[in-house]
């Protein structure tokens, strides 16, 4: 007795999806229910909805398609030119923090030195017996002296190296477009 009526049942349901004219999937309801809301569905609405519009799908043609396609590539090579440009402006932008750090590096390194010839003459000028003593300290002076010079020839270096990037990136921006020209 079940199996009968769920076969009445079943039979029923797809009779139905067959007969149905309004279960069109290209179709796509937009109404308003009595509440005010919008809705926009495939299904058709309730009878006592207020239909505003019913949109029918439209396969897109093989051109629509292409030029879809088209933008869509233009749009990556838009993105990918500004994202170029946006690593030119943070190249730029290193290279000057870099160069600014190579200034301050070789402004210590040129205060270090001076200091160091301070203490010198303070050593030329002691008698022997205190030049002894004071000889621990003028080393120290010497080997900061060392450092800072060296710190500053690194910082110089980066900052060339970070200059030359810039340069680099800039130009293979201004070169892409002419290589896609001549695709």
């Amino acid at each position: 007795m079940v199996l009968k009526i769920f076969r009445i049942a079943v039979s029923a349901i797809l009779l139905l999806f067959l007969i149905s004219p309004d279960l069109d999937a290209g179709k796509i309801y937009q109404w308003t229910d009595e509440n005010g809301a919008l809705h926009l569905t495939n299904l058709p609405p309730p009878k006592d909805a207020k239909l505003k519009e019913i949109i029918q799908y439209q396969e897109k043609t093989d051109q629509e398609i292409q030029e879809y396609k088209l933008l869509q590539e233009q749009k990556r090579q838009k993105r990918r030119q500004q994202q170029k440009i946006q690593g030119i402006q943070e190249s730029e932008i290193r290279a000057q923090e870099a160069k600014q750090e190579a200034e301050a590096a070789k402004a210590r390194a040129e205060e270090t030195l001076q200091k160091t010839e301070g203490h010198l003459e303070k050593y030329r000028s002691l008698k022997k017996s205190k030049k002894k003593k004071y000889r621990k300290e003028l080393k120290k002076a010497i080997k900061e002296a060392a450092e800072a010079e060296a710190q500053a020839n690194e910082a110089i270096t980066k900052a060339k190296q970070a200059e030359q990037e810039a340069l680099e990136a800039a130009q293979s921006v201004q070169e892409q477009p002419q290589q896609e020209q001549n695709r």
